[in-house]
């Protein structure tokens, strides 16, 4: 079952190789640079996972699980 997959992470090579990895296994991955652009991905669309950074210079891991779960509850959100 393909899953729909928003990667967030502050470190290009790190964000683009996982949603790379993740598509090449047939799951949808999109990439995004910060917490805020994924959450107006996730305001526009559903997606499966969230699988993000703990670290990020304009909101941390745990801000950013709070806003995902605040508005999209059903999303699963791994921390890395």
């Amino acid at each position: 079952m393909a899953l729909r997959i928003l990667v967030v992470d502050d470190e290009k090579l790190s964000r683009e190789t996982t949603a790379f990895q993740l598509r090449e296994i047939g799951h949808e991955a999109e990439a995004h640079e910060s917490p805020r652009s994924a959450l107006q991905a996730l305001a526009t669309d559903p997606w499966d996972v969230v699988l993000t950074d703990l670290r990020m210079p304009a909101m941390n891991g745990i801000e950013f699980l709070r806003k995902i779960k605040a508005g999209r509850p059903e999303t699963a959100v791994i921390l890395m």
